[in-house]
């Protein structure tokens, strides 16, 4: 664990050697320290802002671990990733409308809006095969309306 450490410490943008290191740390650690080690990379802004394709990482963790596994603790996650994901999005938005050079940060929302679009679908999937077909409908469309009103604006 130490060589990856010392690894990410001279490679902090390497989001591949992340992810390794967090399956490693899932192979070798207890679940509950391998879940605090999530929620403080995830805490962290530069993964955000950097790699938001670590919540699908995280999400996988999530649905795969089944001792804190449940439907309800399950949506609560998917909620609180769009939630952020949502947050990241808008604040991109409002970088891009003040900013004269906007193709970085076109290319960093494309990448955040292809996550929640990701976890969006996920939600749905997940909601359906758990028998909630009367929640998906309303949940995901109020989640969409909700990003959609607060977000998309013409550049």
């Amino acid at each position: 664990m130490s060589i990856f450490e010392r690894a990410l410490q001279s490679n902090p943008t390497n989001e591949h050697l992340l992810l390794e290191y967090m399956n490693t740390c899932r192979q070798c650690w207890e679940p509950a320290k391998v879940l605090s080690k999530w929620d403080e990379l995830l805490q962290s802004v530069r993964i955000q802002t950097t790699w938001p394709g670590m919540w699908i990482a995280y999400l996988d963790f999530r649905q795969r671990h089944f001792l804190s596994f449940s439907v309800k603790s399950f949506i609560r996650v998917l909620e609180d990733a769009l939630k952020r994901l949502g947050k990241m999005a808008r604040s991109t938005w409002q970088a891009i409308q003040r900013a004269d050079e906007k193709a970085e940060l076109l290319a960093q929302l494309v990448k955040i809006e292809s996550v929640m679009v990701h976890v969006i679908a996920r939600a749905w999937t997940f909601l359906r095969q758990a028998g909630m077909i009367h929640l998906d409908n309303v949940s995901l469309f109020a989640v969409c309306k909700k990003y959609r009103s607060t977000h998309h604006r013409s550049i």
